[in-house]
């Protein structure tokens, strides 16, 4: 089958790898993709004077993301769509959803607005599936949008390469890895490690983040931390990274999903990280980790958005937030609990991930995602 990927010349990696890791009986037609930088990092682009233009935009007029399709040559039975619906083509389609806000250009008050024509454009003959990246984006999928749309859609999880089982010598660096630091739990994770170091001085922690020039400088004389910028390519992570290190760290404010997490889950490593969403699919309080409940949290209990926070800059809000003492102990001993049950967890996390998230997995999700 062909199908036709509708793709940006920069996509995020899970884009791309969606497109370079399709099944065997799929023949992938698309764009030509940029491979300028591996990381996930904003684009320059996005800081132009077009793009903020644009972006204001969406932040003041409902709109539904719609994308414009070049079908004069298109020789694909079906169209692959993220988070958006295709213009002017005759062919079916398939919507994949981190979550369904993207729709709506991830505004939730505007999402609701305009959920009849949602509704109906997703019921029509011409969307074949939708696809929701995790459990908790169908399950939010169902609650906004009712049953009817619940039925049309399957989860298939990220692309994730299975890694070569090594064996990992026990030890006590913690790694954290996000462009974002402080959104991300950065200023928490640090305060923490400061903590845990008067526990256990062997402990180490590795910070590969756009971490703040005064936060570096303040904590340049701290022993067994160190900072690197996130300019780091994938490959290089998953071959020297990530193996050398023993437990992931990324108690994070915002994550629909987090990419992250199922690159440390494949390497077998213990995850601390919050309760946001599709975390919990991935990691499993006290068993392959620890799961914490952040101080304040992008998604409510049912994974509806908290719209307080949906409609504040939330990096702002958390740069302008006191750290929170007693969510900084939770961490700390959440650290030593990892370090503790290192084996233990790194083996449930090798087993969650062949179970659920491996490559022959996903490539039979994907596959009856195609065919139904």
């Amino acid at each position: 089958m062909k199908i036709y990927f509708h793709n940006k010349s920069e996509l995020r990696k899970r884009q791309r790898e969606t497109i370079e890791n399709c099944p065997s009986n799929i023949s992938p037609l698309y764009n030509e993709i940029s491979y300028v930088n591996d990381t996930d990092i904003y684009k320059k682009h996005k800081f132009s004077l077009k793009y903020k233009i644009i972006d204001a935009i969406k932040k003041f007029i409902p709109l539904i993301n719609l994308k414009k399709i070049n079908d004069k040559h298109l020789e694909a039975e079906l169209v692959y769509m993220w988070g958006a619906f295709p213009l002017n083509t005759q062919r079916q389609f398939i919507v994949e959803l981190d979550n369904p806000y993207v729709l709506a250009f991830y505004k939730p008050r505007y999402f609701r607005i305009l959920k009849p024509l949602i509704k109906k454009m997703l019921l029509s003959d011409k969307c074949k599936k939708i696809v929701c990246i995790s459990d908790a984006c169908q399950n939010n999928l169902k609650l906004e949008l009712g049953h009817a749309i619940y039925k049309k859609s399957t989860v298939v999880y990220p692309f994730m390469k299975s890694q070569p089982e090594k064996i990992k010598n026990v030890g006590k660096k913690l790694l954290f890895i996000s462009t974002q630091f402080e959104l991300k739990g950065g200023r928490e994770v640090l305060e923490a490690f400061k903590l845990a170091l008067n526990t256990d001085p062997y402990i180490e922690l590795t910070i590969i983040s756009n971490t703040p020039k005064k936060i570096i400088d303040d904590n340049q004389n701290i022993r067994n931390l160190n900072f690197f910028e996130a300019n780091i390519d994938k490959n290089m992570l998953h071959e020297n990274i990530y193996p050398t290190h023993n437990v992931f760290i990324l108690p994070t404010y915002q994550d629909s999903f987090g990419l992250v997490y199922l690159e440390a889950l494949s390497h077998g490593m213990p995850i601390i990280a919050t309760n946001n969403y599709a975390i919990r699919e991935m990691v499993l309080d006290g068993k392959n980790g620890h799961l914490l409940e952040a101080p304040i949290c992008y998604y409510e209990q049912d994974d509806k958005p908290n719209m307080a926070l949906w409609d504040t800059d939330v990096s702002e809000y958390i740069h302008n937030m006191e750290i929170n003492n007693l969510y900084v102990l939770k961490i700390h001993d959440a650290i030593l609990n990892c370090i503790e049950n290192q084996e233990k967890y790194s083996k449930a996390s090798s087993n969650l991930y062949n179970q659920k998230f491996s490559e022959k997995t996903r490539s039979l999700s994907f596959n009856n995602a195609i065919k139904n």
